[in-house]
């Protein structure tokens, strides 16, 4: 099995292929949800480390469920089996340190480069066989087919051409310096002041030598034991120049030459291509690693995470029971570490099915309907990057794209008025939507008349109804709903229309964040804010 087909993101090159022409499709959509969803917030709570990871995933929005169910195993896998996220990630972190580098001509010219690369291949191959161990322990827990090729392929790494031929040379080598040279004897010629003037290799011997005392220490009356032997040996080893090391291999070459053919072709097996891949496979444990920690820490706070039930585009259907929105998740956990977020942040329920397909969403002023419509399009978009979901249960239909309209800051210039600007922007919308796509409309036309607000508004939620879509309109527009029998019957049956209402305490305006499915109030509450913190006539100054 080559290393460029293990990958746990993809099952298989097609299904990469396939990706690749998603991501590209839905760049030239011109879908904006990467900046209405805030995924920039939300790339870094699922993947610290790899946030990057997460964004290219986001950006193909997958609606290949095999190839999302094969990430949600191995997420599943990382979830139940720590040893996944701790100790094989350091073991494979030393394969690749101690990997062969990529160089032209491999050789070795002194003593200590060629102990320096036996060591390091000898610790690649210890690598390889202690990331072995650890899938047998855990092979029993082991239930995602990722994780299964992962350790097929560590299993089979052994037996291949490139780590069979390491270790026969490195066995050869040893047996080549097991019976080397073991000392040298060394001449020096000095000149008429005692001056060294060349020296030579006398003899080489492969018996060990015994130093006898030196000449200063005899003129002195030492008697030179306690330089005797090994000792002596090799504390003179330890303080060998690198020059005088590269002359002696050199002096050496007709015993060295063996050695270092047998560390050159070590060296060309290691890097002829064996794990080529391997430093995107560091980045990929590195992805699932933070993903289950991130699963983990929030269910920690008290909220629910959930593995998405993935319905095929065709359904159209959604069923979420806890969903919540993960940046005012991440707001709470920025004031708050360590804080418990049960009851502190509420937890709403949504349903798309041939009862009502597209919602308007109306209530109380800063009663959460905007985050609650990004609460439902994140939800969408992490079921499609293969990671779980911010809710206690989900079944989801995959969708071909997400088209949101939040507001935007007013343009300058001709025709860049903010209204002109929303008016564009929904055309091209409406021109890309289909039957398996998610709308997420905030506040859109709200900035011209309220008659003409509301009439344009029924003709932008007839075409969606046309198309078949289903989606979300957050909006202060209550009249539109009087004209949900006119919508539905132009959606002919495809979508239905349903209406939910930001819930508030009816006596004293408290919001409750409860996205509640009934008709309108008719108002949006906004007098409970101004009569809470608006002018008063006390506040007038009389002259």
């Amino acid at each position: 099995m080559p290393f460029e087909s293990i990958d746990l993101f993809y099952p298989s090159a097609e299904a990469k292929q396939y990706a690749a022409a998603r991501r590209k499709q839905i760049a030239e959509s011109g879908t904006r949800f990467r900046e209405d969803l805030r995924l920039e917030d939300v790339k870094r709570l699922v993947s610290l480390n790899c946030s990057d990871r997460f964004s290219s995933l986001a950006d193909e929005l997958s609606d290949d469920i095999p190839t999302l169910e094969y990430r949600l195993d191995c997420l599943e896998d990382f979830l139940r089996i720590p040893e996944l996220s701790e100790t094989l990630r350091r073991a494979v972190s030393e394969l690749s340190r101690s990997r062969p580098a990529e160089e032209n001509a491999p050789r070795v010219n002194s003593f200590y480069e060629l102990n320096e690369k036996t060591d390091a291949l000898t610790e690649f191959l210890g690598a390889i066989s202690e990331i072995n161990g650890i899938f047998r322990r855990i092979s029993g827990g082991i239930r995602s087919e990722a994780v299964k090729r992962l350790a097929a392929f560590f299993e089979e790494l052994p037996k291949s051409e490139s780590c069979a031929e390491i270790a026969r040379d490195l066995a050869e080598l040893r047996e080549i310096t097991s019976k080397s040279v073991k000392s040298v004897r060394v001449g020096i010629n000095f000149d008429g002041r005692m001056i060294p003037e060349s020296a030579g290799i006398i003899e080489v011997s492969r018996q060990k030598i015994r130093p006898r005392a030196t000449v200063i220490e005899r003129l002195s009356g030492g008697s030179g034991e306690r330089f005797s032997g090994e000792e002596h040996l090799n504390s003179a080893a330890k303080g060998l120049p690198p020059d005088i090391d590269t002359a002696l291999f050199r002096e050496l070459s007709e015993l060295t030459a063996e050695c270092a053919k047998r560390i050159a072709s070590a060296l060309k097996a290691g890097h002829s291509g064996l794990l080529s891949g391997i430093t995107e496979l560091e980045r990929q444990l590195d992805y699932y690693a933070d993903a289950a920690a991130f699963v983990k820490s929030v269910e920690a706070r008290g909220l629910k995470m959930c593995r998405p039930r993935l319905l095929t585009k065709e359904k159209r259907e959604a069923k979420i029971s806890g969903i919540f929105d993960l940046c005012l998740y991440r707001e709470f956990v920025a004031k708050d570490a360590l804080g418990q977020l049960a009851g502190k942040i509420i937890t709403n329920d949504v349903e798309f099915n041939d009862g009502a397909r597209f919602y308007t969403v109306t209530g109380a002023n800063n009663g959460g309907k905007t985050t609650f419509a990004r609460a439902v399009g994140l939800c969408q978009l992490l079921a499609q990057t293969g990671m779980y979901v911010p809710a206690e249960e989900a079944e989801i239909s995959v969708c071909d794209n997400i088209f949101t309209h939040f507001p935007r800051g007013e343009k300058t210039g001709i025709d860049a008025s903010r209204f002109t600007t929303e008016i564009r922007d929904l055309r091209e919308i409406v021109r890309r939507v289909t039957p398996h796509s998610l709308v997420i409309l905030n506040e859109s036309l709200q900035s011209t008349t309220p008659e003409e607000c509301l009439d344009i508004a029924q003709i932008h939620l007839g075409f969606f109804a046309e198309a078949g879509a289903r989606g979300i309109y957050v909006t202060h527009l209550t009249g539109i709903y009087k004209r949900f029998d006119e919508l539905n019957a132009k959606g002919g049956g495809l979508t239905a229309f349903g209406s939910l209402v930001s819930a508030a305490d009816a006596e004293s305006g408290r919001r409750l964040y409860k996205m509640l499915r009934q008709p309108p109030s008719g108002e949006s509450l906004a007098f409970t804010i101004f009569r809470q913190f608006g002018a008063r006539e006390e506040d007038l100054i009389r002259k």
